[in-house]
């Protein structure tokens, strides 16, 4: 993972690493998602299959540990075989405390074959006052197989007045579509080197989410956009960008798009 200058420094600080991994890699059989391989390394872990009404069968990640705190590195890498159809979700908000050296790095790796299709639809992060957590979010597609993926990010406990109190919050996605890259979106916070909220960054805005998704055609889904900002890149990856300052309002059209894309494409 590449850190955005100046923000490398803070892997020279002296402190002990704490590595997590959780590997999974999932198959079709008969119409259902079936784990074939299930690897966990530490406090991640993963749910059994469930049926949470119409749609894919459903994956939950868990952190047992209940947060990330400095010089944790924890790795997830999900695959889905050919044919595949999932929905993958986590147990809780990902809050990320507050730290004194070092920092958290959180990487996540998605590969799907071809025909699969996959929601990946996590809980927000939570940047604590003080924290510093970096995020990369890679991402490896079929011309043939569907994504819906969004990210969203809290200001910090907001309740408590932490607004934007973090040391830095960085998340990068990259998407590749049969080996070539096709999107890399970058999201950085720092209250020491910008306001977040002026126009440019956050915009007096409180809460953002990006929503990624890939499909052949978008002709019926982009039906349930009306009023979003997005667009589609030449190489067929459409963006949401959503900022807001209610969270709820926020998850409501999220949700709303996600179950567009799962009456279009599953």
């Amino acid at each position: 993972m590449r850190f955005p200058e100046p923000y490398g420094a803070y892997l020279k600080e002296p402190l002990p690493v704490h590595e997590a991994e959780l590997e999974l890699e999932l198959a079709d059989m008969g119409g259902r998602a079936r784990v074939i391989r299930r690897l966990t390394k530490n406090q991640l872990s993963v749910s059994r299959p469930l049926v949470l009404g119409p749609g894919p069968d459903s994956f939950y990640l868990i952190n047992m540990a209940g947060g990330v705190v400095q010089g944790d590195r924890l790795s997830t890498r999900i695959s889905l075989g050919k044919g595949c159809r999932a929905r993958v979700l986590t147990q809780s908000a990902n809050k990320v405390y507050g730290m004194e050296r070092n920092c958290a790095v959180m990487r996540m790796a998605i590969e799907l074959k071809a025909g699969a299709y996959l929601e990946y639809t996590p809980e927000p992060t939570i940047p604590y006052a003080g924290s510093r957590s970096f995020q990369l979010n890679r991402i490896r597609l079929r011309r043939n197989s569907a994504l819906f993926f969004w990210d969203i990010a809290y200001p910090g406990r907001y309740g408590r007045s932490e607004e934007f109190g973090c040391d830095a919050y960085f998340s990068r996605t990259e998407i590749f579509i049969g080996g070539d890259p096709a999107l890399v979106d970058s999201v950085l916070l720092d209250h020491r080197r910008q306001v977040p909220g002026v126009p440019g960054v956050m915009g007096g805005y409180k809460f953002v989410a990006n929503a990624y998704a890939y499909a052949d055609d978008y002709g019926e889904f982009e039906k349930c956009l009306k009023g979003l900002s997005y667009c589609v890149n030449d190489r067929g990856i459409l963006l949401i960008r959503i900022l807001g300052n209610d969270a709820i309002e926020m998850r409501k059209n999220l949700e709303r798009v996600a179950a567009g894309f799962r009456k279009s494409y599953f």
